[in-house]
């Protein structure tokens, strides 16, 4: 998915990444917390705007200072091996769930 950490960034910044993370924390995270299901609706539909906009602008700021200078190659390699790993899975489960081995799930069924 990702060839470099700048890739990785620009996707954050323009490409819906931000607000992909954020949807990822709030499903895995905040649905988890008793104080999250307390807040009123609309704040619960303003905090995933808010938050995947500074996300966006903290990941165009870092792509604008060229911080991806100052990151090793190595640590960039295991970074971008995580991340595609967890993208490569979430998409694999989605595939899974809704058409690889169906034939083979209804024919277990009967």
């Amino acid at each position: 998915m990702f060839d470099n950490i700048t890739d990785l960034l620009m996707w954050f910044a323009v490409g819906g990444g931000a607000m992909y993370l954020f949807g990822v924390v709030e499903a895995r995270l905040l649905e988890n917390w008793e104080f999250y299901h307390r807040m009123k609706p609309a704040v619960k539909k303003l905090v995933p705007i808010v938050f995947a906009g500074l996300l966006g602008v903290l990941a165009q700021s870092l792509v604008a200072v060229e911080i991806t200078q100052f990151i090793p190659e190595s640590v960039a390699a295991v970074i971008l091996a995580l991340i595609n790993w967890y993208m490569s899975q979430s998409e694999y489960q989605r595939i899974k769930n809704s058409s690889y081995g169906v034939s083979t799930r209804i024919a277990a069924d009967k």
